[in-house]
């Protein structure tokens, strides 16, 4: 079954490198990232994906940059259950299967 975006969210591409336990999970999400980190800050889920499926769900307590390239990361925790339950395990829809290594994504109506 497919997601729904229920809230303002990143989505990030981590590939099928992660066996799929949080830790490792998180610590392949949490960066490096070329993404705006202004723009980072408004969202408050985090989601991790291969191919396929959503990994792993995470709400970002700190976005930082780093200086040397300026890529971002973020220091989290994994979100609450009833979030990990909506998305965790399940399949991304056709629509955000897309080369782009990471997608700002916003509720649907």
């Amino acid at each position: 079954m497919d997601f729904v975006v229920g809230e303002p969210l990143i989505m990030f591409f981590i590939g099928k490198t992660v066996p799929g336990n949080w830790p490792d999970v998180y610590a392949s999400v949490r960066g490096w990232w070329q993404v705006d980190i202004n723009k980072a800050n408004g969202y408050r889920l985090v989601l991790a994906r291969d191919s396929e499926q959503i990994l792993g769900a995470f709400r970002p307590t700190d976005w930082y940059r780093r200086i040397r390239d300026g890529l971002c990361g973020f220091d989290g925790e994994p979100a609450e259950l009833t979030v990990w339950k909506a998305y965790v395990g399940k399949r991304v829809p056709d629509k955000y299967r897309t080369p782009a290594v990471f997608q700002y994504l916003d509720p649907e109506d």
